[in-house]
């Protein structure tokens, strides 16, 4: 297949010259629709236009991403009207509808370092950043020759906008590590946030109007493949994590060193990165093939969680529970640990509220989803590793056979204490039969290392167990 021949083709169709009814006949006959991933032939193009460079000293870098992006649009309008799209793989589909995504991100951060003052836009942080990226990206650039990093950057927005988020994740790390900058980091960390944040929602808002024009072929290109889409892949939510793990160190030092004020923002900054950047995680399970790559993704999803997670309960407290921004912060942080399954963190603002009603609704509705366990078993492990066995057999009846069939599951090392548990639990629950039953198994299980006192307790209380057991069934017969 010539690329040159296929991009002859593509032009004539997005011009108009060649109707739609003949570019899919064309295509085939070009073997346009072989090959997975950039090795296709459409997806070689789609990158053709994506990242075609200006003249060198051309005035228009910024408006041409807009060309690109209007002709990119026609590219797959052309592609769609034809049938072509169902004729491609889903790899190569998903190319062809992040490079619209990734130039729509470029845009976005052109328009923010265009709204900056003059000295700010030409030395301050995201147009280091940018300049970081393009000089990164500058050695993987055929013909960049002597061209700025800052052009290469706007001109070349497939390679550079996931170095952009490299570059991001590299300046955040040194953020919040020496005393007495923290006011001045926390500035460079909420400019960087909000280009990183700028730069995902404008591909977002593009991704939106995808899935309008071009909805199954979108769905196919998602599904399946075992990878997020790009806006939660790994640069991203590097990104991402760089600058919440920037704001929380920062946190501390801007109540030293700034005021409230400054923190509270700070306290908020970090709540939101955190929010983007758990839901990029979430994505990224959720795409994980069943199986390892899944349970891998999920292990460091939760660490990641419940570490930026129990942060920014601490903030909440720092800023106040008794004030209105700490009771504010408090229920946000509740917001995020529901609806990611921070169970930790669900029991502790519990604890610090003293609200059992609302967790005992949490308890309720989050049944777990094959990799988190519901949270009622959490909530039962927790109590019983605390050795809080009074308030674990307190629970409300609405968790009654949920705790038996866990009390029941001796394989786990807890299974002795569960054992010795199940039976007063079986009590209180008049569930004498059970009782006698478990009784049995207990003095079978520990009667060697038993005093014999307390063997014969428990023999009396099985005893007494069966009988109030075949008296009810005698009542019952009656």
């Amino acid at each position: 297949m010539e690329v040159a021949s296929l991009q002859q083709a593509l032009q004539a169709a997005i011009s108009g010259v060649l109707p739609a009814s003949r570019l899919e006949q064309q295509l085939n006959a070009l073997g346009a629709f072989r090959g997975t991933g950039r090795a296709n032939g459409i997806a070689q193009c789609s990158a053709m236009l994506c990242e075609a460079l200006p003249k060198i000293g051309s005035p228009a870098v910024g408006e041409q991403l807009h060309e690109k992006l209007a002709t990119h649009q026609l590219l797959l309008q052309c592609l769609g009207d034809a049938g072509a799209l169902a004729h491609l793989h889903p790899t190569c589909l998903r190319l062809l509808f992040e490079d619209g995504q990734r130039l729509a991100a470029a845009i976005e951060l052109r328009q923010l370092l265009s709204k900056q003052a003059p000295d700010v836009a030409a030395s301050g942080p995201l147009h280091e950043a940018t300049v970081a990226a393009g000089r990164a990206a500058a050695a993987a650039v055929a013909g960049a020759g002597d061209r700025s990093p800052l052009d290469l950057f706007f001109a070349c927005p497939l390679t550079t906008v996931p170095q952009f988020m490299r570059q991001v994740a590299a300046a955040a790390a040194g953020l919040g590590t020496q005393p007495g900058r923290a006011a001045a980091d926390h500035e460079v960390a909420a400019q960087l946030s909000k280009a990183v944040q700028a730069a995902l929602g404008g591909a977002m808002q593009h991704r939106a109007q995808q899935q309008q024009w071009f909805g199954p072929a979108l769905n196919a290109a998602i599904g399946g493949l075992g990878e997020p889409e790009w806006t939660a892949g790994e640069d991203v939510r590097g990104a991402l994590a760089a600058l919440a793990d920037a704001a929380c160190r920062l946190f501390p030092l801007l109540g030293r060193e700034a005021g409230p004020h400054v923190q509270q923002e700070s306290a908020l900054l970090a709540l939101e990165l955190t929010d983007r950047l758990l839901n990029a995680w979430a994505a990224a399970v959720a795409a994980a093939a069943p199986g390892q790559q899944r349970r891998q993704l999920h292990q460091a999803y939760s660490a990641v969680k419940g570490r930026l997670l129990a942060e920014l309960l601490e903030q909440a407290q720092a800023l106040g529970l008794g004030q209105p921004e700490g009771e504010a912060q408090l229920r946000r942080v509740e917001g995020l640990a529901e609806a990611h399954a921070a169970y930790a963190q669900l029991v502790d603002i519990s604890r610090l509220t003293g609200d059992t009603e609302q967790l005992y609704r949490q308890m309720e509705q989050l049944v777990g989803d094959g990799l988190d366990p519901p949270f009622a078993t959490y909530v039962f492990s927790r109590l019983l590793e605390e050795g809080s066995h009074a308030e674990l057999l307190d629970l409300p009846s609405q968790f009654d056979a949920q705790l038996q069939h866990w009390l029941s599951d001796e394989s786990n090392a807890d299974g002795p204490v569960r054992l010795q548990l199940r039976w007063l639990h079986e009590l209180r629950t008049a569930s004498y039969s059970a009782a006698s039953a478990s009784l049995g198994r207990l003095v079978q299980v520990h009667q060697e290392g038993m005093p014999e006192a307390e063997v014969e307790r428990l023999l009396a209380l099985l005893r007494l167990s069966a009988l109030v057991a075949a008296g009810g069934a005698e009542v019952g017969a009656a």
